[in-house]
């Protein structure tokens, strides 16, 4: 899990402009909205990374390895941009209604999905 910084970042007269992301080919881009209180993950890919930019409200975030070692656990809200790499479980629970823009470096697929979920103890 790495939390990354803008790259650049220009402002004149028209307005600005703010570099988001370059760290990896995106092979798909959504956007997600959550409600408040919801959650969403305690999954893992076996091969894909992941990006997500924050574009509004604020998230709890809890990012672990396979071997259950604490990565990241906190909040972020609007303009927070952070990568999952592979092979981490990561769950994202909705502090207030959130919406964020999620790339994939592997295209998801329906036949053979690269979503593996954490059972519940």
């Amino acid at each position: 899990m790495k939390i990354i910084e803008s790259y650049m970042n220009r402002t004149d007269a028209r307005g600005e402009v703010t570099g988001i992301f370059r760290e990896f080919p995106l092979a798909e881009i959504n956007m997600i909205r959550t409600l408040a209180g919801h959650t969403r993950g305690n999954h893992y890919h076996k091969s894909t990374n992941e990006f997500f930019v924050v574009l509004s409200g604020r998230l709890h975030l809890n990012v672990m390895t396979l071997k259950n070692d604490l990565l990241f656990d906190g909040e972020l809200s609007e303009g927070a941009k952070f990568i999952i790499e592979k092979n981490e479980i990561h769950t994202i629970t909705a502090i207030s209604d959130v919406v964020w823009i999620n790339g994939l470096d592997v295209k998801f697929s329906d036949s053979n999905p690269d979503f593996h979920i954490i059972a519940s103890n």
